[in-house]
């Protein structure tokens, strides 16, 4: 997918401003106390006291260090959720556009010949399908993102697995230049998960198409 740069809001920074001020610097301040209390001791109540304070100190300074480290992570995943809505909208956008382009081809009868309006409608089955493979990728991305589902591994035939995938886009390939499906013969068997294999050869043949440009056919 393309990158596209999304503005993200920045909740988190009235909160980190509250951390370094209500934890790390009390924390800071209470650990130069206990040090200087150990240092000039004249009691052992000064020795005891110091040793209080720097416990207390150590432990402000470690609990708001990891808060500190919670909220940035935090803060960067609402960032990289937030460039990944906005990169699956502007994904999304070109399937609708064509479909839009194809319905409104035959709502005004442009498509006059049988031909054309079985193209017209291969061009929509097409857009469709792609529609309908980002839609499976994002909800596929959510089951991972959750670790809702695992991996099912299962011993595969390579040939078999990447014929079906790239009849997927036959039509298209059409349109695009052509795919050119080369298969050694007596390929071994792979163990994999078969979504994840089909989405990985799925993604490199689409991009192929997609930004293959006029150099010629797509080779797999």
């Amino acid at each position: 997918m393309s990158r596209r740069s999304a503005p993200v809001n920045q909740p988190t920074r009235p909160l980190l401003a509250l951390l370094i001020g209500a934890v790390i610097v009390p924390g800071v301040l209470s650990l130069s106390v206990g040090i200087v209390a150990l240092v000039l001791w004249r009691e052992g109540f000064d020795i005891a006291l110091g040793v209080l304070v720097l416990c207390f100190a150590a432990m402000a300074i470690a609990g708001g260090a990891v808060a500190l480290l919670y909220v940035r992570r935090s803060h960067r995943l609402a960032e990289l959720q937030s460039e990944f809505v906005a990169n699956v909208s502007h994904e999304l956008r070109t399937p609708l556009a064509g479909i839009r382009l194809m319905a409104e081809t035959l709502q005004m009868e442009r498509a006059t010949t049988v031909e054309q309006r079985r193209e017209v409608l291969g061009r929509l089955c097409a857009e469709a399908d792609r529609l309908e493979a980002l839609v499976d990728r994002i909800l596929r991305w959510r089951r991972l993102a959750s670790k809702s589902t695992e991996s099912d591994m299962e011993r595969l035939d390579l040939a078999v697995l990447v014929a079906e995938v790239a009849d997927r886009y036959a039509e298209r390939a059409q349109l695009a230049g052509g795919l050119e499906l080369t298969l050694q013969p007596h390929l071994p068997p792979v163990i994999g998960d078969r979504d994840d294999l089909t989405d990985a050869i799925a993604n490199l043949i689409d991009n192929a198409l997609k930004f293959g440009g006029d150099s010629g056919p797509v080779e797999l």
